[in-house]
């Protein structure tokens, strides 16, 4: 339990969070290091591993877009009702702000990366297989 003179600082720090891991996550798609599920992936030939990489990062934009697109009403019901955090007195949309950037980040990114694989897909390259790795 927070102190009721320090609530402030655990609002703050509660807003910061969102801002680091939210942010981070957006960062973990430009690395390309975002999780992936392999099942699928591994036992594919190197030269279909294109068209599973487009298909898959396909779905992945439906679902970053909708999440996006839930965000943003969120934000827009915030902004309309003037929510202020209860202890800083800040726009409460500003919890939910590195949410919806993330998720246009995260959007712009795997669009890029589902354009590019197709890409590969349609001059016939192949991919390298999926490995393990250690970080």
């Amino acid at each position: 339990e927070v102190d009721e003179g320090y609530i402030w600082a655990s609002e703050f720090s509660n807003l910061m969070l969102m801002y680091v891991g939210f942010l981070g996550a957006s960062m973990a798609t430009r690395d390309r290091r975002h999780i992936q599920v392999d099942a699928l992936r591994k036992n594919l030939s190197p030269r279909y591993l294109p068209l599973y990489n487009a298909v898959s990062g396909l779905v992945t934009v439906f679902f970053c877009g909708l999440l996006l697109a839930i965000t943003v009403h969120y934000m827009a019901e915030r902004i309309e009702a003037g929510s202020r955090l209860e202890a800083t007195e800040l726009p409460e949309v500003l919890m939910s702000l590195p949410v919806g950037l993330s998720l246009l980040l995260m959007e712009l990114r795997f669009l890029g990366h589902t354009w590019l694989a197709f890409q590969a897909f349609r001059r016939g390259e192949l991919s390298e297989p999926a490995k393990p790795e250690l970080h």
